[in-house]
């Protein structure tokens, strides 16, 4: 494997690695800079504290901050809603971090450029760069079609449109790329729709397994644990569900039950919902996932909603924790249901499949060392990194974009 130099450009710093973005995009780059010579060029979306910059510099041979100001007046705020591209992707044709771009590549030669994310894209287009791998991960129009479904009735009419102009314009953004990195097979199937020429390859998610606890901790029964930013509407969706139907039918046959609502941004309904019960407890933000998982006798993930990889799935294998979800919480991830988890999609399925396994620790305990085989095998971050590494090579390969 040649040593390329790679630009990476991301609106997310990946620092802490905490949630899926983040986490994500911190493990695959320190895979990756075992093999290349990287620098990363950040623009990110909020205050990037000086310990967080200094803590990227294992990762990157240089760490640079852009400004993040996506500029419309409001003329073309306007021309932009009546226009065929969403708002974000016309904004960010015109912000600094444009000029950031240029810089770089002026100031040094590159083997390809990675750009992290969606929307950022469009900062390079019309720029002569070396060749270029966008990183999405999702289909974003996937996305909105999700959020669609559950959106209160003043947001529809908004993403619906918004919904319109992504199916118009997320292919011919990928079409500027050399490739495209998606999570999974549902997501790449998904771009290839919409784009059948594209070059996509899957970049998967992972987690860090403890090597060192031979056997899954089982503690604080009884209780389930689930995990998420709230932000993200289907995360929100499901802690709700979780409240206001799950968790009342456990405790119909344990009353003591612990529910715990681990992740940073939970919402107003949210804790108004969990404060209907001393022994819920909706954490916020926390600064190790992991050492709120083990406290979950069972990690149930109710999502009705979202697409892309559910990074919940294998942090709860890493955590040792027995796995009650539905389909679409499973979407896209190689697993065997009863071995690796049970899989079920109504309240009454769900929390029937709880009680299964909060009545039996050996149950628990087989189906906590299968899940936690299943990262040791394959959904571990150098396994998940060899995708990325992969279209690596095919981009360095490419020619110069003008595109």
């Amino acid at each position: 494997m040649a040593r390329l130099r790679v630009l990476v450009i991301s609106l997310t710093a990946p620092y802490p690695p905490v949630g899926g973005a983040r986490s994500k995009l911190y493990h695959t780059l320190t895979e990756v800079s075992r093999h290349h010579e990287v620098d990363l060029l950040l623009a990110p979306m909020e205050n990037l504290p000086e310990k967080d910059a200094a803590a990227l510099s294992g990762l990157a041979k240089t760490v640079k901050l852009a400004p993040f100001e996506p500029r419309l007046g409001l003329a073309a705020r306007a021309r932009a809603f009546a226009g065929p591209l969403p708002f974000v992707f016309a904004a960010l044709r015109r912000a600094p971090v444009r000029e950031e771009i240029k810089k770089a590549l002026a100031e040094k030669t590159y083997d390809l450029i990675h750009v992290e994310g969606c929307f950022l894209g469009m900062a390079l287009l019309g720029l002569k760069t070396p060749p270029r791998l966008i990183v999405p991960h999702d289909a974003y129009w996937r996305n909105y079609q999700e959020n669609l479904k559950i959106a209160p009735w003043r947001k529809k009419i908004t993403l619906a449109v918004d919904l319109a102009k992504l199916r118009w314009a997320e292919p011919r953004l990928y079409g500027c790329f050399d490739a495209v990195g998606v999570c999974t097979e549902v997501e790449a199937r998904a771009v290839r729709s919409l784009a059948p020429g594209l070059h996509v390859g899957v970049v998967g998610n992972g987690a860090l397994l403890d090597e060192s606890e031979k056997e899954p901790r089982l503690e604080d029964f009884p209780s389930v644990v689930f995990s998420g930013s709230y932000d993200y509407p289907p995360n929100e969706e499901a802690a709700l569900r979780l409240l206001r139907e799950l968790a009342p039918r456990l405790r119909r046959r344990w009353p003591e039950l612990k529910l715990y609502i681990v992740g940073s941004s939970p919402t107003r309904r949210m804790e108004k919902a969990a404060a209907g019960h001393p022994a819920n407890i909706v954490t916020g933000r926390v600064a190790s996932v992991r050492e709120w998982l083990t406290k979950g006798t069972v990690y149930l993930s109710p999502l009705s909603h979202g697409v892309g990889f559910k990074n919940k799935v294998p942090e709860a294998w890493a955590a040792g924790r027995p796995l009650v979800a539905t389909p679409k919480t499973m979407e896209g991830i190689d697993f065997i249901p009863g071995t690796h988890a049970l899989v079920a999609e109504s309240d009454d399925g769900l929390a029937r499949a709880a009680a299964w396994l909060l009545e039996d620790g050996e149950r628990r305990r087989k189906i906590a060392l299968a899940g936690a085989e299943r990262v040791r095998e394959q959904y571990n971050w150098p396994r998940q990194a060899e995708g990325l590494l992969a279209l690596y090579d095919y981009v360095a390969a490419r020619p110069m974009n003008r595109r």
